[in-house]
């Protein structure tokens, strides 16, 4: 039985395979792209550190990347994970638009809109909307905590 997407269980917050006639079933929703694009850990440039941490994390493939810089992931790693500021709702954005902006540099999507905001002292809620070339706009929510973000898609 399929929990969750992709290959994520993201009410157990485990990894998922569906397998179906004896193979790895395929993914063809944007799903999982997102949530690799998100919470995989993009390497920083060192004075892009947050104070106390010294590694600059970052996916091991990249270095292998047809595009000479092309990274993988988000830096929603170098969050501060205290109060939320107005601050962390803006690069709460920045960090999302970034991470998703492969999509549209190879035809995945034609536009993806991140909005965010301020959802008290307590949490960033973004909205994406990724608008793909069929015609299609496929809507996802984004819920950061202060510790971890949530994206699921709606409807």
């Amino acid at each position: 039985m399929k929990q969750g997407i992709g290959f994520f269980d993201t009410g157990g917050n485990c990894p998922d395979m569906v397998i179906e006639n004896g193979t790895l079933k395929a993914d063809n929703s944007l799903e999982t792209s997102m949530l690799v694009s998100a919470y995989s850990n993009r390497r920083v440039e060192a004075e892009d550190l947050p104070p106390g941490i010294t590694i600059q994390e970052g996916w091991w493939a990249d270095q292998f990347s047809e595009v000479l810089g092309d990274l993988i992931g988000s830096r929603l790693w170098t969050l501060d994970r205290g109060k939320i500021v107005d601050e962390t709702v803006v690069e709460m954005q920045s960090i999302l638009i970034q991470a998703f902006e492969w999509m549209t540099e190879d035809g995945i999507a034609d536009n993806i809109v991140v909005t965010t905001e301020r959802n008290g002292t307590n949490s960033v809620e973004g909205q994406i909307q990724v608008f793909k070339p069929d015609g299609d706009n496929i809507p996802f929510k984004s819920i950061w905590d202060g510790q971890e973000l949530k994206i699921f898609q709606e409807g």
